[in-house]
């Protein structure tokens, strides 16, 4: 599985994690994805994990849904410049 298919993954798991108030979870889902993204050069993503954990540990639901949002942005902005990088040059 391709790194940001696993974060496709992660966002999923995300949202129903925060419909359940399942903080724990929020909490490891940043964990995983904070130590990770800078592999894989995505540094953004990792700063924002870092803030989606340190929201799921003072509770801060208002705050992770934001960061979900944005973590889906992300998510489909980075699928959409690497189709494009994939593709052939139009010369």
């Amino acid at each position: 599985m391709s790194y940001l298919k696993s974060r496709e993954v992660d966002f999923a798991n995300a949202e129903r994690a925060l419909l359940a108030f399942d903080f724990l979870t929020l909490k490891e889902i940043g964990h995983r994805i904070r130590g990770g993204a800078p592999l894989f050069g995505f540094d953004s993503l990792s700063t924002l994990a870092i803030q989606l954990e340190q929201a799921a540990l003072s509770s801060d639901a208002p705050k992770i849904k934001i960061l979900v949002a944005e973590f889906s942005q992300m998510i489909r902005n980075e699928k959409l410049l690497l189709k494009t990088e994939q593709r052939p040059s139009e010369r």
